[in-house]
C-alpha cells in the first residue's frame, strides 16, 4: 500500500518541479532553472522505474492511478507556487 503513496508523492513533485522549470525558463532564471532540472534528474529516478513495474513487470492500478491523479495537481502547485514566491510583479 505504500508503493502508491509514493508513486503519487514523487509524481507530483516531478510535474511540480516541471511547472516550476517551465515558468523558470520563461522567465530567464537560469539558477532556479537549473536547480529544478537538478531536482528533475533525481525524482525521475525513482518514478520511472516505479511506474515501469506497475505498468509492465507488476501491474498495480492503485500505482497506475496514484501516478495519473498526482499530475494534474503537480502542475497547479507549481504555477501557484511560482507566482506567490518567484514573480517579480
Amino acid at each position: 500500500m505504500i508503493e502508491p503513496i509514493l508513486v503519487g508523492f514523487v509524481q507530483f513533485f516531478y510535474i511540480l518541479l516541471l511547472g516550476l522549470q517551465s515558468r523558470f525558463v520563461r522567465d530567464g532564471q537560469k539558477v532556479h532553472a537549473a536547480i529544478t532540472s537538478f531536482l528533475l534528474g533525481l525524482s525521475v529516478l525513482f518514478v520511472q522505474p516505479a511506474i515501469i513495474r506497475a505498468a509492465i513487470l507488476e501491474p498495480s492500478a492503485d500505482v497506475l492511478i496514484a501516478f495519473v491523479i498526482a499530475g494534474p495537481a503537480g502542475i497547479c502547485a507549481g504555477m501557484f507556487l511560482h507566482d506567490k514566491f518567484f514573480c517579480n510583479s
